[in-house]
């Protein structure tokens, strides 16, 4: 999740339009909602954790000040202008939060739920929808017979299924060391085990999920565009076109172009798999290196409308961090 000061009331529209992933896919968009991308923007914590059970590559954002879009930076957008200006240099991740991931967390803070909070980190969807799946689950959550997560298929494809409030918990987990003892409850985001409502991000944060605005740059933008005074393109590749869902092929993601990128057929069968493993499209990244943030799944950000969080069309695939 990129890791931008959090926004707690602004409205997300630019990256929902701008994003070619699953939106055109109207009939599996719900299913595809997830936290995958863990976007993180943080300060180096100078905080002495045991040995993590994990660590999430990231690249570094720079260009602090840079302007936000706007009809002459951004003229392929055509409107919704307004996003991706950030004043602080920043980290973010460089792929979607994967299902071997969230896998690790789960074994790590959900064998024995202490209440609802910890025992809906893991959906049944999970496991048994196959378009997505994911990641079993085994036991009782009890103290003689504990859950055991295992993960279905390839783990390098981005976990789905997710609440806003559990990708919350998972950057939290990370801010307190990613340990069997670190909280899910505290350090990035004060949930106290809230799984409903606004919460935002608390100061001192070093891993988040990102703003829109964190989020936009990291895919958008490009400081060498107009001359060297920067712009944003339409798309997350460098470019402002999209020309192909073919796995691997240059410049491409994964979203529907009639035929589905997994099948290349326009078939929509329940026992096929319709993700690809994030940086599948190795040469299809964004100016400051992320992958997949022009398709494959939805991302949650810290950004809000209304009494509810928002989603990015690629978000929580993604997470901030802070730079220092």
């Amino acid at each position: 999740m990129p890791l931008k000061k959090a926004k707690t009331d602004r409205r997300i529209h630019s990256p929902l339009i701008l994003k070619p992933a699953f939106y055109t896919m109207k009939t599996i968009k719900t299913e595809f909602t997830f936290f995958a991308a863990l976007a993180f923007v943080s300060l180096i914590n100078s905080v002495l954790h045991a040995t993590p059970f994990l660590t999430i590559d990231t690249v570094f954002v720079g260009d602090a000040g840079n302007a936000a879009a706007n009809s002459s930076n951004a003229s392929s957008w055509g409107s919704n202008y307004g996003y991706g200006a950030v004043a602080y240099d920043y980290r973010i991740g460089t792929y979607e939060v994967t299902i071997s991931q969230y896998t690790t967390f789960l074994n790590a803070v959900a064998t024995v739920p202490a209440g609802a909070y910890q025992t809906d980190l893991w959906n049944s969807n999970m496991q048994t929808n196959l378009r997505i799946a994911g990641i079993s689950r085994t036991g009782s959550g009890t103290g003689g017979d504990p859950y055991s997560y295992a993960v279905l298929g390839s783990g390098d494809r981005p976990i789905t299924y997710v609440s806003w409030f559990d990708a919350a918990r998972f950057t939290n987990w990370l801010h307190n060391g990613a340990t069997l003892e670190a909280s899910t409850e505290t350090g990035a985001y004060n949930l106290n085990m809230a799984t409903s409502g606004i919460i935002t991000k608390e100061a001192g944060a070093s891993w988040w999920l990102p703003s829109s605005d964190e989020w936009a740059k990291a895919a958008y933008y490009d400081p060498t565009l107009n001359s060297g005074t920067g712009g944003y393109t339409l798309h997350a590749n460098q470019s402002n076109s999209m020309t192909t869902n073919t796995i691997g092929a240059a410049g491409g993601a994964n979203y529907r172009d009639g035929d589905f990128a997994t099948t290349q057929s326009n078939s929509y069968l329940s026992n096929q798999n319709y993700l690809t493993d994030v940086g599948a499209y190795g040469d299809t990244e964004s100016f400051y290196g992320t992958f997949d943030q022009g398709g494959n799944v939805l991302e949650w950000n810290d950004a809000t409308f209304g009494v509810s969080h928002l989603l990015l069309t690629s978000a929580m695939k993604r997470l901030g961090k802070a730079y220092g």
